[in-house]
């Protein structure tokens, strides 16, 4: 079984049902942190609707409080969530914001690694 992240008709992921519980749990979690709605919906019939003008805010805080943290163990929990949600966010055709300069190099990298594991159909 999987589940289909899906922006409109447009599908963006196709994780396992499994990993897509443990990203909604994140984003429910993270949502909480920065105080923004995920703009990600309940999984109905094995889809997620993601709002792009919900998530994509939502992204970008999520990247700038990883960005402001001085916290190592706090950074490593955001890096791997931010990063797939970057993957996300780039298959919308949309970008984040709050990319600092000194961090562009290592998001990039991170979103082409991730976006390599993250099928869609």
């Amino acid at each position: 079984m999987s589940c289909y992240f899906q922006m409109g008709d447009q599908e963006l992921w196709n994780p396992s049902n499994s990993l897509a519980k443990v990203f909604l749990g994140q984003a429910e979690v993270l949502s909480e942190l920065v105080r923004k709605d995920s703009g990600l919906a309940g999984v109905i019939e094995d889809e997620c609707q993601v709002d792009p003008s919900l998530f994509v805010p939502f992204v970008d805080e999520v990247v700038k409080v990883y960005q402001d943290s001085n916290n190592e163990a706090l950074r490593a929990l955001l890096k791997g969530f931010a990063s797939v949600a970057l993957v996300l966010v780039d298959r919308m055709g949309m970008e984040v914001a709050e990319i600092a300069p000194e961090f562009s190099e290592m998001w990039a990298t991170e979103q082409e690694f991730r976006a390599r594991y993250m099928p869609t159909g």
